[in-house]
């Protein structure tokens, strides 16, 4: 008596409580008694969960989504009592592990079935994977009780176990118990379908006690409800028709009702039985101006807003509504219909909008929806399907699409979900369709949560071609309603129904009826309209990144979907061209013929797509309308395109490159239209940003890899790119534009007048502006590329290509030839073999394009073998203009020897009377002469190659005496070394060899030089040069301190001491005769970079890397004071003429300071910059240009005047002393005509510092970070000579070298060296060279003792003259009088040298003595202030650095 009455207290407490936290309270504190009976803990759980998944179920969720409640609905209930009971581990172990185990007794049945009822109610919030895996033993429990268990626990059993078997390795493991279970339970739906069926044929059934619909205790609201977008079939139900209204669109955007007969609304009598097609004013969002101009709102209501608003006491979901939108001028409003609004109540169309489904009590629906969630994950598997066919599967689905008979949408999705896993399978796809099911399927009505599962279901049948094949024979009409029932999915539905709407589309384009019906429905619109109206397009950083995912998921399935829309109408396009133009060789992609061409899929793969584009790029007229093309231009989806990628850089997103991918594609199909190809020459604003870019830049970035490092991507850039700058320059077109225009294709709006008349007129702004953009950069290093190893040779492929087509313009063809790629025949050397060998086939059509590349470069030449470079090339083609001449009666005497060797004399006496030949003895022939008299040619022309890349053409000719004799003069005159293009007769006896030039390479040697008689001294000035600047002599060294390291050093005007700047920011003047520290002033808090004194010697300039001011003026008369500070500009310099204005970088702008007002005159901010990483503005000699990030500018006007094409990614450039010509890394250009002049591989990433004459340029490497973020500087640096560029030496030291001054009477370098290791700061210091000298004999004998420390110099002249480089001060006899008389084999010496001597000339090493104990080098060290001074002390001499 007492356990009865606790048990009603309990139950009385239970009752009271309506939240799942106080439920687990009352639990806990419970649960360890004795007599514990969880079964009624258990079932107030799932009562309050199951009133909170029916409120869930209210929200209208998607059914595909998986995601956790509170992920989709944060605010819900649902999602909140979830993770509540989720955190009571204690709770939900005893639950899986516990309450479901049959230990209870007699109390069995009903705490397992409690169990499992709660079970079910938590389902979607669970990790099925973790909880199924680790308890096998459950798994068999619910097989058992899913066979004999007595309901309900029999039909929670099997939606528990279809919860396991969606786990494949759960599947898997339980194949045999699923192979039993599957017939029964098909079985069993079958019996409870009958009884439903049944049961809903009497009459008012649907409000019976066990009915589909809701009872009025669960659902006290009616709400009256709107004429909700139903099917447009007509139905019957005893006897009553009723009409309601359905949306089709048009192909102008607006809507058209059409009308149904649907049982439980009231219509008019008259449009009952009329059944007139009503119009209704709807629209698509999208008008026609451009997308990006209006706002961000859709039109079109979605369901999901619908029932949203009703929940909140709005408009009910089946009255009438109007929606008002713009509309073209001509087009009539329409009248709504009337008596558009019906009693109907939401109670009563509930189930058949998003449907119910009672955990408990369970109804015969609820019944059978568990049965189906078992069967669903099943049905994808081969093994089963044998039952599905046996069971009658597609008889017992067919029943269910009936939403008249099962009354519940809920149902008809369960039901839908299990067709879809079965129409995994061709047969039975095919099957499906042959019984009508696709018609069913149609009549579903919509908006229901059953017409998304119709989504998932369409996308199978697609994936299908089989299948598919047979749905395209079926009326137009029913194609219509497919076509028209997909949009509205992808409009109206569900996220999911969206995306398996795009899917079926995508896999349904290359199917032309479908494309035909897709294009007549206004299709582009509506998928342009999925991305136009996502709410967070733009990356949103309050957004959270759950929905940045699922925004750039929709992105990525909408890209999918163009691409395979432009890809299929492309195709046909091609077709219909190739008709026209009566061309038989049409790239094939499929296997359609004249009569089957509707139902007939195609087939596309990359090489096809690559094929049609060439093919259909020619023949594209200039100014063509192309109707996909056009619509999407006129909506503004060339934008959006645009921008996708543009975004993309800042993605966090795994499918970034397959997205990015896609749109490429679509524009590598646009872009065979040349208005396209004129758009993207423009420039565009993107969404979020003031600033203006090309739409080729943005194309370019992404071959670059800089959007996506990914190879696919890069290649498609490629694509784009290539079908740009390869357009024909004569298009012949197809015969009229309007024959492959579409007829709702005709464009009323005004086209813009353009400046583009011709075809060449838009190659030159195509090919301008990839130049501007930095095309030649980026294509010339894809060329370079190695890896990924499978791709490097498509890319090297792709990048040709595009340079071929590039080459065609006459400026950026003169940049390519003096291109180190072409000039130093690196080009040649990329085509002997492929990165891979398996990559043969790229590698041939890399190859074939390189050809096309040098034969625009360097002239028409008929053959050109790999392994040649620009000088054989040249060879070659003057080889092929010299006109062959030769004596003819002198081959006759050939002839007549030959027939006396051949023992026919009286031929050969008959010849010679003929001929008036001589009766002359024999000739005597050379080795070469009888190759030609027995009929053989040299060796070069026998093997089917010449040497000097010469290759005989193609086609056949004439073979004759004549042509065999010229080939072998030829050849002949092919092994010349200097072949001359005008040559005398040739003589057929004697070898021919063109005379060779004699020249003779001065020397370096001053005193052989001066004694020679005839010196040539007009050359004296190069040679003073190269002999002076290629010899160093250490000096002085100056030691920093051991707390901080020396970073920049420059001269005093007065050379009276050496400004040197610090790590610290300091700078320090050190008297350069004494070695003393004069001065140590602070000058910034960051290490400083660059320091510059005027002329003056009264004003100091200093810049350092971080901490503002960053740059500072300062001046140095009687007190050192700061007078201008730089806040943000990195780097400031004097301007050249009269230095009284300061020119200072920030990034790739620059600004113009007045010293003497101390105010800013000039601001220049390029309009499309370089973005060098480190630019450095300055001044022309004259001060009358600037040169800033690349960019030419005139100082009186401030504007630009020349972008030059960036070739490096670092150094902007600067101008030569002589203020003709910028020398910007290793190209040099012209000032005047902004041509390349040349390059100069030895300049390559180096700092220049000119003499005060400007006659030498002095290069130090830049410095480069390590990835620990230090700065590692080059240990050598170059000496050339500026007015031929020509290198002098090489100086290599062992140190690494930070910064170059040079004095102002050019007689010393200073050198900032520091030690290669990062910690070592205190082997910094500052040395000064002596330039000319060299060191002494009696100086290196001192150091004889010790080789390793000894410094050698090796001059850069590679003459037997000048061998041993170190005899410039005494005069050695014998070797003057070898240059006074020079033997006979001179010329020939310096002939066979002259390459080589070009090549590696003037490379002198000079090794830093480490130790610095050289003679004649004084060593100060600046923290003992104490200094040695030159080599003559003998104590001096032999202090050794100890640092080293």
């Amino acid at each position: 008596m007492a356990e009865a009455l606790n048990l009603e207290v309990l139950d009385s407490v239970l009752i009271e409580v309506t939240d799942v936290s106080q439920v687990l309270k009352v639990w806990e504190e419970n649960c360890d008694n004795n007599d514990f009976d969880p079964s009624q803990y258990l079932i107030r759980l799932a009562e309050i969960i199951e009133d909170e998944i029916e409120q869930y179920m209210k929200l209208d969720p998607d059914p595909f989504d998986d995601r956790h409640p509170c992920r989709t609905h944060p605010q819900c209930s649902y999602g909140q009592s979830l993770k509540t009971l989720f955190k009571k581990d204690a709770f939900m172990d005893k639950l899986v592990h516990y309450y479901m185990k049959e230990r209870w007794g007699t109390n069995d049945l009903a705490v397992n079935t409690a169990a499992c009822r709660l079970f079910i109610g938590i389902l979607p919030g669970l990790e099925t994977s973790a909880v199924y895996q680790e308890t096998e033993d459950l798994v068999m429990r619910l097989f058992r009780w899913a066979e004999t268990s007595p309901d309900p626990l029999r039909s929670y059993a099997l939606g528990l176990l279809g919860a396991s078997m969606e786990v494949p390795e759960v599947a898997s493991k339980f194949r045999e118990n699923n192979m039993h279970l599957v017939p029964l339970t098909l079985c069993r739906v079958r019996g409870l379908q009958a009884e439903m069926i049944v049961e809903f044929e009497r009459p008012f059934a649907q409000f019976s006690k066990n009915g589909m619909s809701c009872t009025p205790d669960t659902k006290s609201l009616s709400r009256s409800s709107s004429t909700g977008v139903m099917n447009g079939d007509i139905h019957t139900e005893n006897g009553d028709a009723v009409i309601i209204q359905t949306n089709s669109t048009n192909i102008f955007g607006s809507r058209q009702s059409v009308t149904a007969n649907v049982p439980g609304t009231l219509c008019n009598p008259q449009s009952s039985t009329t059944a007139t097609p009503i119009k209704r004013k709807r629209t698509f969002a999208l008008t026609d101006t451009t997308i990006c101009n209006r706002k961000k709102s859709r039109i079109d209501h979605e369901d999901d807003e619908l029932l949203m608003s009703n929940r909140n006491g709005m408009q009910d979901l089946f009255g009438s509504f109007e929606v008002e939108s713009p509309l073209p001028e001509d087009t009539p409003k329409q009248v709504p219909a009337v008596n558009e609004c019906s009693s109907s109540s939401w109670v009563e169309m509930e189930s058949n909008i998003i449907g119910m489904m009672k955990i408990y009590p369970l109804t015969p629906a609820s019944k059978q929806i568990m049965a189906l969630r078992y069967l669903t994950p099943l049905g994808e598997y081969q093994e089963m399907l044998s039952f599905a066919f046996k069971n009658n599967a597609v008889e017992l689905i067919l029943n269910y699409l009936d939403t008249f008979k099962t009354k519940d949408s809920r149902l008809t999705f369960e039901a839908l979900k299990y067709l879809s896993s079965l129409l995994c399978h061709k047969k039975f796809a095919l099957e499906f369709i042959r019984k009508g099911g696709l018609l069913k399927m149609l009549k579903i009505p919509r908006p229901s949560i059953s017409a998304t599962g119709v989504s998932l279901c369409l996308y199978y049948i697609a994936y299908a071609e089989d299948a598919m094949e047979k749905v395209c024979l079926m009326s137009k009409s029913v194609l219509a309603t497919l076509v028209t029932y997909a949009m509205w999915l992808l409009e109206c539905s569900h996220g999911s129904g969206r995306n398996h709407a795009l899917m079926f589309f995508g896999a349904s384009y290359p199917f032309k009826i479908m494309l035909d019906l897709f294009d007549s429905q206004d299709g582009l619109r509506v998928i342009l309209n999925i991305i136009s109206t996502l709410p967070n397009f733009l990356a949103d950083e309050n957004d959270s990144e759950e929905n940045q995912m699922l925004t750039r998921q929709v992105v990525r399935q909408v890209g999918y979907n163009l691409k395979r829309y432009f890809e299929c109408h492309l195709s046909f396009l091609a077709e219909k061209i190739g008709k026209m133009q009566q061309v038989s060789q049409i790239p094939q992609t499929s296997n359609r013929t004249e009569g089957t061409s509707f139902y007939k899929p195609l087939k596309h793969d990359p090489t096809k797509l690559r094929e049609l584009n060439n093919f259909v790029l020619p023949l594209m007229p200039l100014w063509a309308r192309w109707h996909p093309v056009e619509k999407l231009i006129k909506l503004g989806g060339l934008q959006y395109l645009m921008q996708v990628i543009a975004f993309a850089y800042d993605w966090n997103y795994s499918g970034r490159a397959e997205t990015v991918k896609s749109v490429l594609d679509i524009l590598a199909t646009c872009c065979l239209v040349p208005r396209v190809q004129i758009l993207l020459t423009e420039r565009l604003t993107l969404q979020g940003s003031n600033n203006l870019t090309y739409g080729l830049s943005i194309i370019l970035s992404a071959a670059e890899g800089e959007v996506v490092q990914d190879p696919d991507v890069q290649r498609s850039a490629l694509v784009v790119i290539g079908n740009c700058v390869s357009g024909p320059l004569r298009r012949n077109g197809v015969a009229t534009l309007d024959q492959f225009q579409h007829p709702t294709a005709v464009s009323k709006t005004p086209i813009r007048k353009s400046s583009v008349k011709t075809c060449e007129d838009l190659l030159n702004k195509i090919w301008e502006c990839v130049r501007v953009n930095n095309g030649i950069l980026i294509l010339t290093r894809l060329l370079l590329v190695k890896s990924p190893i499978r791709d490097a040779d498509s890319l090297r492929a792709l990048a040709c290509r595009c340079l071929a087509g590039l080459a065609r313009y006459k400026p950026i063809r003169q940049v390519l030839e003096q291109l180190p790629l072409m000039k130093s025949g690196m080009i040649q050397m990329l085509m002997r073999e492929p990165v891979l060998q398996e990559n043969r086939q790229e590698h041939a059509v890399f190859q074939k394009y390189g050809l096309e590349l040098i034969k625009l470069v360097y002239g028409k030449i008929t053959g050109v073998e790999y392994d040649l470079n620009v000088v054989a090339i040249h060879k070659s083609d003057l080889i092929s203009q010299s006109r062959i001449q030769y004596n003819e009666k002198q081959l006759l005497e050939l002839v007549r020897e030959h027939l006396r060797a051949k023992g026919l004399l009286e031929t050969a006496v008959l010849l010679g009377k003929e001929a008036k030949l001589d009766n002359t003895p024999p000739i005597v022939l050379s080795s070469s002469s009888k190759s030609l008299i027995n009929g053989l040619p040299l060796t070069p022309a026998r093997k089917g190659k010449s040497t000097f890349g010469f290759q005989a053409p193609t086609k056949q000719r004439t073979v004759t005496l004549d042509t065999i004799v010229t080939e072998y003069l030829t050849n002949q005159h092919s092994l010349c070394k200097t072949p001359m293009a005008i040559c005398p007769t040739f003589d057929l006896v004697v070898p021919h060899k063109c005379p060779t030039p004699k020249a003779r390479v001065p020397t370096v040697n001053f005193a052989a030089r001066f004694g020679r008689p005839g010196y040539d001294w007009s050359t004296a000035g190069s040679v003073n040069r190269k002999l002076v600047y290629s010899r160093f002599k250490p000096i002085r060294v100056l030691r920093s301190p051991e707390e901080d390291h020396f970073t920049t050093a420059s001269f005093s005007s007065c050379n009276q001491w050496a400004i040197v700047g610090t790590h610290n920011g300091e700078i320090k003047l050190i008297n350069i005769v004494t070695g003393s520290e004069d001065g140590t002033y602070s000058c910034h808090d960051s290490e400083i970079h660059h320091v510059q004194p005027n002329r003056k010697g009264n004003l100091l300039l200093t810049s350092s890397i971080w901490r503002r001011p960053l740059s500072k003026l300062w001046r140095m008369d009687t007190l050192f004071e700061n007078i201008m500070e730089f806040d943000r500009e990195e780097y400031a310099e004097f301007s050249n003429l009269t230095q009284d204005k300061v020119i200072a970088t920030n990034m790739e702008h620059a600004y113009i300071y007045d010293i003497e007002t101390k105010m800013k005159i000039l601001t220049l901010e390029p309009r499309m910059s370089n973005q060098y990483t480190k630019n450095r503005a300055t001044f022309d000699p004259n001060d009358e240009l600037i040169l800033c990030d690349g960019v030419l500018w005139d100082f009186k006007s401030g504007t630009e005047v020349h972008k030059f094409d960036k070739l490096n990614e670092s150094i902007s450039g600067v101008f030569h002393p002589k203020g003709l010509e910028i020398i910007a890394n290793s190209e040099v250009w012209d000032v005047r005509t902004f041509k390349l002049l040349r390059t100069v591989r030895a300049l390559d990433q180096c700092t220049l510092v000119f003499t005060n004459d400007g006659e030498i340029i002095y290069g130090t490497k830049c410095e480069k970070e390590t990835p620990d973020g230090y700065k590692i500087a080059d240990t050598s640096f170059v000496t050339l000579d500026a007015t031929d560029y020509e290198r002098i030496g090489t100086i290599e030291l062992k140190r690494n070298i930070y910064s170059l001054a040079t004095s102002p009477n050019d007689l010393q370098i200073a050198l900032v060296e520091n030690s290669s290791s990062e910690d070592s700061v205190s082997d910094s210091c500052v040395r000064f060279y002596e330039v000319g000298r060299s060191r002494g004999e009696e100086e290196e004998q001192v150091d004889e003792e010790d080789e390793e420390d000894e410094l050698q110099s090796q001059d850069s002249d590679d003459d037997d003259d000048d061998d041993e480089g170190s005899d410039d001060i005494g005069l050695d006899v014998d070797r003057l009088l070898d240059e006074l008389l020079p033997n006979e084999n001179e010329e020939f010496e310096n002939e066979e040298s002259q390459e080589e001597t070009e090549e590696d000339e003037g490379e002198m090493v000079l090794e830093s003595d480490s130790e610095d104990a050289e003679a004649g080098e004084a060593e100060v060290d600046l923290s003992s202030g104490s200094a040695h001074s030159d080599g003559s002390d003998s104590t001096s001499g032999n202090d050794s650095d100890d640092g080293d």
